[in-house]
């Protein structure tokens, strides 16, 4: 079983830790075709692994639930189903920045930290192997990115981030709005933060000091705004080149 803490939990940290560990090193090392052609492959199989689940149902043969799709890109880290390829791009810098400052951080999470729905589960399903992938992809891509010195963190992106999350929200909330009201979608299944807390200790906690749907994420921007400053402080001395 996938309980939290259990021998199966921390043999997939283990793994997961020397995937990105050793990803880095190759990356850091490489020349410019094998980091893209790693860069693609981590896009492709945590873009499609997303679209495995959610499009095809884990078939070939039930055809494509393109609805089903849409409505889990209005969840954070399905959304990467999106962000994961249109980061390759090479003006898209912003794509960038936005998927190491925030979907990255948000993706890492469930690694210490998933719903009882996973937990229940063995190691060795298809839905727990699809979850952790998925998530890993989206974690590594940017890591991967930064260790190859094309990338790193920067403090003029910082507005324009937290201006994306915003939007991005402001997406979220509409589409769940629009499930809630016309496709009898409960509240509860939304697949979105705004409406429902997921069982996260961080947002039952929040939640239940703000009790105001989405006003109630705001305070975390007091500690995600300052944190993105220190990265890019951090980094500031870091030697990149172009992407």
């Amino acid at each position: 079983m996938m309980g939290k803490w259990g021998t199966a939990h921390l043999l997939y940290l283990l793994v997961t830790a020397i995937f990105i560990i050793v990803g880095m090193v190759i990356c850091r090392k490489a020349n410019r075709t094998v980091q893209n052609i790693i860069f693609i492959t981590v896009a492709i199989v945590g873009s499609f692994g997303i679209f495995y689940r959610y499009a095809l149902g884990f078939s070939f043969s039930n055809g494509v639930n393109l609805s089903t799709l849409w409505r889990q890109t209005l969840q954070v880290c399905n959304f990467n189903f999106i962000l994961l390829p249109i980061a390759l791009i090479r003006k898209n810098e912003l794509g960038r920045q936005y998927l190491y400052y925030f979907s990255m951080f948000c993706a890492s999470t469930i690694f210490v930290s998933y719903s009882e729905s996973i937990e229940r589960l063995e190691w060795n399903n298809i839905v727990v192997i699809n979850f952790w992938l998925n998530h890993l992809c989206a974690v590594a891509l940017p890591l991967f990115m930064f260790a190859s010195r094309r990338f790193k963190p920067q403090k003029k992106y910082i507005p324009y981030v937290v201006l994306c999350i915003f939007i991005y929200y402001a997406y979220s909330g509409l589409g769940s709005l629009y499930l809630m009201k016309y496709k009898g979608v409960s509240k509860a299944d939304t697949a979105s933060y705004i409406f429902t807390t997921d069982g996260i200790p961080a947002l039952e906690i929040l939640h239940k000091i703000i009790p105001i749907d989405f006003v109630y994420l705001l305070p975390l921007l007091l500690l995600i705004v300052p944190f993105y400053y220190w990265l890019a402080r951090l980094f500031k001395n870091y030697k990149s080149i172009d992407y």
